[in-house]
This record gives structure tokens, C-alpha cells and sequence, in this order.
């Protein structure tokens, strides 16, 4: 289990066993763009954009993909 999933587990302090709707829930007013958690299919077009020609000239950036998750200086 990653850090960011144990972080958001333990904030759902009210259910011992919270769900993934439970938790969720707790996290949805902090997500501007209402995404609870980025999946593979969320990354993915960032990782095959910078492994093709389209990036031969991307040097030394960096790309947040947080679906906004950081906007609110959330951890």
C-alpha cells in the first residue's frame, strides 16, 4: 500500500474499515478536479509523450500529475 493511500486511510477515522467511497468522500473537498486517485490510464499519455520524438525537446522539466491534488497545498 503506498504512502499517499495509508495518508488518505487515515484520515477516515470514523469507519475502521473505510471503503474506497469512504475515503473518497473524506478527501472530496480538498480535490479541485474531483478525482479521488490517478490510475495508470491517467498517466499513461504524459509517459508516452515524453518517450516519443514529440519530446526531443522537453530538458530538465518537471510535470505534476496530481489532478490537481496539490492545489490546496494537500499532501
Amino acid at each position: 500500500m503506498g504512502a499517499r493511500w495509508s495518508a488518505l486511510i487515515g484520515e477516515v477515522t470514523a469507519n475502521e474499515n473505510p471503503t474506497e467511497k469512504d475515503a473518497y468522500d473524506t478527501r472530496a473537498p480538498y480535490v479541485p478536479l474531483k478525482v479521488a486517485w490517478l490510475k495508470p490510464e491517467d498517466l499513461a499519455p504524459v509517459a508516452v509523450f515524453l518517450s516519443s520524438d514529440l519530446a526531443a525537446m522537453v530538458t530538465g522539466a518537471t510535470y505534476d500529475l496530481t489532478g490537481g491534488d496539490n492545489a490546496n497545498n494537500q499532501n
